[in-house]
């Protein structure tokens, strides 16, 4: 059940960052990716996966980091 927003997500967001020709789309790409953050954590919790939470969370940041200063410029 996890695995479609995970992998959803993580797709789009490279998609959107990587691949699309418009700057506008590249825009939504750390929002995309944060959107499947929480299903990443539910997945590290409920498999027991602990060392898979300091990667969640790094990505977390870096997706903030990402919205922060792709939308505080508009």
């Amino acid at each position: 059940m996890t695995s479609l927003p995970m992998s959803a997500c993580g797709l789009m967001s490279i998609y959107l960052s990587q691949v699309s020709r418009h700057p506008r789309a590249a825009r939504w790409a750390p929002l995309v990716g944060l959107y499947g953050q929480p299903a990443w954590f539910y997945y590290a919790g409920s498999k027991g996966d602990y060392e898979l939470f300091p990667l969640c969370i790094a990505f977390t940041v870096l997706y903030v980091r990402g919205v922060y200063r792709q939308w505080s410029s508009a």
